[in-house]
């Protein structure tokens, strides 16, 4: 495994990690979850070269329309809909996770997806206080360090 790979792979695992202590705290509507898993999927699949990168074959101005779209949707919910900012602004992070993991081209990409991937863990400590958290939170620490190293 060559050291792009590493740190593509070490990328989507600490993305997985921030994902899945949100979706542990059982906050998280179906729908996102299934979202979320088909995009760390998708990536998976991109990085064992079982998928190909263009496998959503979008020009950037769809992409950013869709990404708008997703922003109203974030208003929405935030004023009508869940009425609560944590919530709203969980369900807008996992399509903007979605997004990036389907787009990591350029070194920038990966920086967000770290922003992303430590606000998803963020979340899940201010929606839970059981136990199982510390060791999403540990096992976090644990590879934040390995692919930043």
């Amino acid at each position: 495994m060559n050291i792009e790979r590493a740190f593509r792979f070490s990328s989507i695992l600490l993305t997985a990690i921030g994902f899945s202590g949100l979706v542990l705290t059982k906050e998280v509507p179906v729908g996102l979850v299934g979202l979320g898993l088909m995009a760390l999927l998708i990536g998976w699949l991109i990085l064992i070269g079982k998928a190909h990168k263009t496998l959503l074959p979008l020009s950037p101005l769809t992409w950013n329309i869709l990404l708008l779209i997703a922003f109203l949707g974030f208003i929405a919910d935030l004023l009508w809909i869940s009425q609560g900012f944590l919530s709203s602004a969980i369900h807008f992070l996992i399509i903007l996770m979605v997004n990036k993991l389907l787009h990591l081209e350029r070194p920038k990409d990966f920086l967000h997806l770290y922003a992303i991937s430590f606000l998803e863990l963020l979340a899940a400590a201010a929606l839970t206080g059981e136990l199982w958290y510390g060791v999403v939170f540990v096992t976090y620490l644990f590879i934040v360090i390995w692919t930043l190293l």
